[in-house]
């Protein structure tokens, strides 16, 4: 099912789910994989900062190599975090408040809809 020393992260498209291996182990953090990351991030980067994204790469890659260490076989995959269901309602169409009734609680009302005031400048 999974296999040691990688992540299995799951993408969904359409409702397909589509397992993702990547290795850990024979990943490389150089110059040329920060300049890579660099032109799909769309960053400009110089030489102190590409650097600290390599040694930052390194780290993250590290703890990943930690987790992989810890013997998982015959463990269960976790899906949800507690055994706890949603307690679910039936759907039931209820009165919506009438025109006459929303005119009298809003503010101010233009053709019939509620006028609030500009939130975002363009």
């Amino acid at each position: 099912m999974y296999k040691k020393n990688r992540i299995s992260p799951f993408f969904y498209t359409f409702g397909e789910v589509y397992p993702h291996h990547i290795e850990i182990n024979n990943m490389v953090v150089d110059d040329h994989l920060i300049l890579k990351l660099q032109k799909l991030a769309k960053l400009d980067l110089d030489s102190v900062e590409r650097e600290s994204m390599k040694q930052e790469l390194e780290k993250i890659i590290g703890m990943f190599d930690k987790i992989s260490e810890v013997d998982t076989d015959g463990l269960e995959a976790l899906v949800y975090m507690s055994d706890s269901q949603d307690k679910l309602r039936d759907d039931e169409v209820h009165e919506g408040l009438s025109l006459s009734t929303l005119a009298r609680l809003a503010p101010s009302m233009e053709q019939n809809y509620v006028a609030v005031p500009k939130v975002i400048e363009t």
